[in-house]
């Protein structure tokens, strides 16, 4: 087609070959293949991905949970939602600062977690950049719900490590596009370089979804590993960017591509790895956890299956146990049916190609 498609719903999955309608002879599983947390990019204009000739570090899935609200939930309902979704594979959002409370330390994680550092370093402590996997340098600032810049004072609370008998007053900051010390973008490669040095195994950027087509050539330049687009309802436009500018620039660093924001469902999900994205966020399963859902009260015929031996989980904490693992185990199940209809193994093999109708 001549002209660009304008959102996702515009885009259709490719229908199987008439022998995908046999029955697979495998559980669809959603691996990831070669995909790590280092530069890899989207696909080339002929529909083949690049490859990287160093290996980089894993990410267990495709998924993450970006920027969650820490500051509305006590220390230990954080500190249990982010264990359960973190050991399932979905990289986190957190810093540590954001685990610790009640006079305790938080030891390091086992699992996947991304640490932001704030153009004005809010909350950035030395243990993120030593332990988190991946370092978020944020450029810009994100709007609170009333559409205004803002930090909550106990979102304060927490960056500043302060109890609740010392509350902090809501902050109006300054929203700094980038970090005071530097004069303009092209310092970014020497905050990259220091952020690996102190121990990250990767460093994305951040940026809104109205930035990615001027900002990538600076976040390319800076040798960044990955670049997270901040997007409120559809990503396309900020996919179809990213394509022109690889297609534009086939020799370049190639920094991968995170999606952040909207409630993408499986097929779609599907359609942006099929455009170049290497992972999308689920914040909006994730942080109704956080907020005390504990997933429903058991059925009548759960309460059976219980009785026949089946742990459903009796107690608020097995319950919401038991709904993580229920409500994520279905999305990946979802993507990976989805990609195996396509007649592909592993989300690294979706290509554009697998698409009807993209400009």
């Amino acid at each position: 087609m001549s002209s660009e498609p304008l959102s996702l719903s515009h885009i259709q999955l490719k229908p199987p070959r008439i022998d995908r309608f046999v029955r697979p002879t495998s559980e669809p599983s959603l691996r990831v293949g070669a995909a790590g947390l280092g530069a890899a990019g989207t696909d080339d204009p002929d529909g083949s991905k690049p490859t990287n000739s160093e290996p980089t570090p894993e990410v267990p899935l495709p998924l993450f949970w970006y920027d969650p609200p820490w500051h509305r939930a006590d220390v230990q309902r954080r500190r249990l939602v982010a264990q359960l979704v973190g050991e399932f594979g979905v990289t986190i959002n957190v810093l540590y600062r954001e685990l610790q409370g009640d006079g305790e330390e938080w030891g390091e994680s086992n699992w996947p977690r991304m640490a932001t550092h704030r153009s004005d370093r809010m909350g950035w402590t030395l243990e993120d950049a030593q332990s988190a996997q991946i370092a978020e340098i944020r450029l810009g600032m994100n709007r609170d719900q009333r559409g205004g810049f803002s930090y909550q004072g106990e979102q304060l609370a927490m960056w500043l490590n302060r109890d609740s008998e010392h509350p902090v007053e809501p902050l109006p900051p300054e929203p700094l596009m980038f970090p005071p010390e530097w004069n303009d973008l092209s310092q970014m490669g020497a905050k990259v370089a220091q952020l690996r040095r102190l121990g990250a195994d990767a460093v994305y950027v951040s940026i809104d979804d109205r930035s990615v087509e001027s900002l990538l050539p600076a976040i390319a330049a800076a040798a960044a590993d990955g670049i997270i687009v901040r997007f409120n309802e559809c990503p396309l436009a900020s996919l179809m960017d990213y394509r022109r500018w690889a297609a534009a620039h086939p020799s370049s660093w190639r920094p991968r591509l995170w999606l952040a924001g909207g409630s993408l469902g499986a097929e779609d999900a599907v359609k942006c790895f099929a455009l170049g994205a290497s992972a999308i966020s689920i914040n909006s399963i994730c942080d109704r956890w956080l907020l005390g859902d504990n997933g429903p009260e058991l059925s009548i015929a759960e309460r059976s299956a219980m009785n026949l031996g089946y742990n459903m989980g009796q107690t608020p904490q097995q319950r919401l146990t038991f709904d993580v693992q229920r409500k994520l185990s279905e999305l990946c199940r979802a993507i990976a049916v989805q990609i195996q209809s396509l007649g592909v193994a592993t989300l690294d093999d979706l290509t554009s190609k697998h698409l009807v109708d993209v400009g």
